[in-house]
């Protein structure tokens, strides 16, 4: 059956003139109810029939306009239509000889069949092999089950004990995780991936030594697009174990702290490789190895390390943590690792030759580009000059060397000599680099990215965590469906209630509670708190846990700052028309005790205008916050509760004493 040329286009509204009389002559019957009924030859009737007509001729020119006419509407709203989104990951490069590979450079092509993905970032392949271990912490049940008694333990280790069991984690198969832990760190043994290069260990610790190495990270649960990007950045405390003296003092250790060369992964947070730098002394890349297995993990020690290696395949331990959070959670950790982005690269295309008039346009050789990446050369007495991408000409003058991107055609416009200069006549123009291509076709399971284009038999890809976040091209229609959306609040906080929602809202770090007070500014004490300051909206946030008495939730560091940085700093911060500034501080649950008898206050308890057994409070809020919080928590059915109990604040990134882990019978270990 052949194709139809002419496919129909649907109508924007499909009302008619009836319906459109109907419409309005409802409308006056319920807003102007002394001008019902309408009949035939009434002056409103003929005018009713005159609007009907004139909207349905807007309608009818409307419904006529073109493809080309409704891009020029989203431009003049400034919401273009948005290109492919490429997707990203990583995956590692591996040496397969003993002896270092030379670097593999940013940019350099991969492939998963017809689908291209390039390098962002450098890599240095290393003969290394990554296990990952906790110490899992063992109750008196586990004990038991072991055959295993405490009394046993303070008697054969003559310390209070404190049982673990080192535990193998599989990375891109379990689930990684510091919960239930001794001291809250994954141990990362650092091991030849091949027994034949035992030999030569000295030789690869003296390679290692002040080289870059990347390790690979991604969380549990990832945001998609945008969002990722908006993410805090969490510290992570990267450490190497050294023994001054392995030989005699195995169990004395030392955790000198890594230089963090850069991080785009965000401490974890999303798919990215974190770039450390070894020491450039080779004899810290050593780990103990006259250490009894059965006090392995003792004190600081590191767990005992995997079954699978061999005599002296170790070569030296690493320690990361987070003094941020009690519990640090990752889906992945990977060793020789660089960033990947399924586009490919264009180098040194010839678009063509200005002509010296305005406005001058020309396209690359491909669509969905992006456009931070664009670079374009005009060529200026018989040599290319780089020039400026910028997002408009508005503030641009008559003799600046800049030009425009439309990302989703691939289109390169410059200015036109007012607003921009123009390319001389007979000029040649460049594009002398962009990355290109993008879309769903780039989400591709583990094991799908296998070559590496041009790469030597010296090196050797893994591709162990899938590649995530490619979107494709947006079509009109789906433009066009973000217009109410756009022009409703344009991604701005106008009101004290929005930034209420914005909160309650966040995608990055959920909360369950978020209440606005505007012109209230906390203080550290009920003296230092300000009111009916202009300009200023107080956001009390709880977060999302189960209240229990004497252990109400309280939010980190880290939620409170997710909540000013997304959405409510990060909109602030990009519509300065906004005045307000947010003012977010942390909530706690004060328990109100009242007697159902004499309606009467317990004592010790403050006044409230409700009933309730827990109310979230600024922990400087005074009781005009109080008293808004109290309002809309309700509760009639809680008509009493116990005062609460406050506990001592716990410092922001203290981590928990140290502890001293050993080694019982069987596979538990103790402190």
């Amino acid at each position: 059956m052949p194709l139809p040329t002419h496919f129909p286009v649907p109508d924007l509204d499909d009302r008619r003139f009836d319906e459109l009389v109907a419409e309005l002559q409802a409308r006056l019957a319920r807003h102007v109810p002394e001008m019902a009924p309408l009949a035939p030859g009434d002056p409103v009737y003929a005018l009713v029939d005159l609007f009907a007509w004139l909207t349905e001729t807007i309608i009818y020119r409307a419904n006529q306009i073109p493809d080309r006419q409704r891009r020029a509407f989203l431009n003049l709203l400034q919401i273009p239509l948005r290109p492919a989104r490429p997707a990203s990951g990583i995956v590692c490069i591996d040496a397969t000889s003993r002896a270092l590979p030379p670097r593999l450079a940013a940019e350099s092509l991969l492939k998963a069949g017809t689908t291209s993905f390039s390098t962002v970032g450098e890599v240095q392949p290393t003969p290394l092999a990554l296990h990952v271990l906790v110490k899992r912490t063992l109750d008196d049940a586990a004990l038991a089950a072991e055959g295993i008694s405490l009394e046993q333990l303070r008697t054969q280790y003559g310390v209070e004990p404190a049982a673990f069991r080192p535990v193998t984690l599989l990375p891109g198969r379990d689930a990684l995780s510091t919960a239930g832990t001794r001291d809250g760190a994954f141990h990362l043994a650092i091991a030849l991936a091949k027994p034949a290069f035992i030999a030569q260990a000295d030789l690869v610790r003296r390679d290692l030594a002040g080289i870059v190495l990347n390790i690979g990270l991604a969380p549990l649960a990832e945001l998609e697009g945008q969002l990722a990007t908006g993410l805090r950045p969490r510290k992570l405390d990267w450490e190497l174990a050294w023994w001054p003296d392995p030989e005699d003092a195995p169990g004395t250790v030392q955790y000198l702290p890594l230089e963090l060369v850069a991080d785009s992964s965000a401490g974890g947070r999303r798919t990215g490789v974190a770039r450390l730098r070894l020491p450039r002394n080779a004899a810290l890349l050593r780990a103990a190895a006259a250490q009894d297995p059965q006090f392995a993990g003792f004190g600081d020690t590191p767990p005992e390390a995997p079954a699978e290696l061999r005599p002296d395949q170790l070569l030296f331990w690493l320690r990361v943590s987070c003094a941020e959070e009690a519990v640090l959670e990752l889906g992945y950790i990977g060793l020789n690792a660089v960033d990947v982005i399924g586009q490919g690269i264009a180098r040194d295309i010839v678009l063509g030759a200005g002509n010296g008039r305005p406005d001058q346009a020309f396209a690359l050789s491909h669509a969905d580009v992006d456009p931070d990446s664009v670079q374009v050369d005009v060529e200026h007495l018989r040599a290319f000059q780089p020039w400026t991408r910028v997002a408009h000409f508005a503030g641009s003058g008559p003799d600046d060397p800049v030009f425009t991107v439309d990302a989703a055609s691939g289109g390169v416009r410059f200015g036109d000599g007012i607003r921009g200069r123009r390319p001389p006549a007979n000029a040649r123009i460049r594009a002398a680099f962009y990355r290109h291509g993008g879309g769903s076709g780039g989400n591709l399971p583990p094991d799908s990215i296998k070559e590496i284009h041009g790469g030597s038999t010296r090196l050797a890809l893994r591709h162990e965590w899938p590649t995530r976040g490619g979107v494709d091209a947006e079509t009109l229609d789906e433009a066009e469906r973000r217009i109410p959306a756009f022009l409703s609040h344009r991604d701005r906080a106008v009101t004290a209630e929005d930034y209420g929602v914005l909160a309650r809202d966040n995608p990055i770090n959920p909360v369950a509670r978020a209440e606005a007070v505007a012109g209230f500014f906390p203080g550290a004490s009920l003296k230092a708190v300000r009111r009916k300051l202009p300009g200023v909206v107080a956001v009390f946030v709880l977060p999302p846990a189960v209240p229990a008495l004497a252990a109400a939730p309280r939010p980190t560091a880290g939620l409170l700052t997710d909540v000013v940085r997304l959405p409510v700093g990060a909109l602030h911060a990009r519509h300065r028309a906004v005045r307000a500034v947010p003012a977010v501080r942390a909530g706690r649950r004060l328990g109100i005790a009242r007697s159902r008898r004499s309606g009467h206050r317990a004592a010790g308890t403050r006044r409230s205008r409700t009933d309730t057994a827990a109310l979230p409070v600024g922990i400087a809020a005074g009781r005009t916050a109080r008293r808004r919080l109290a309002a809309r928590q309700g509760g009639r059915d809680q008509r009493a509760a116990h005062a609460g109990r406050t506990g001592r604040r716990r410092r922001s990134g203290q981590r928990p004493a140290p502890v001293l882990p050993g080694h019982a019978a069987g596979s538990a270990r103790l402190a």
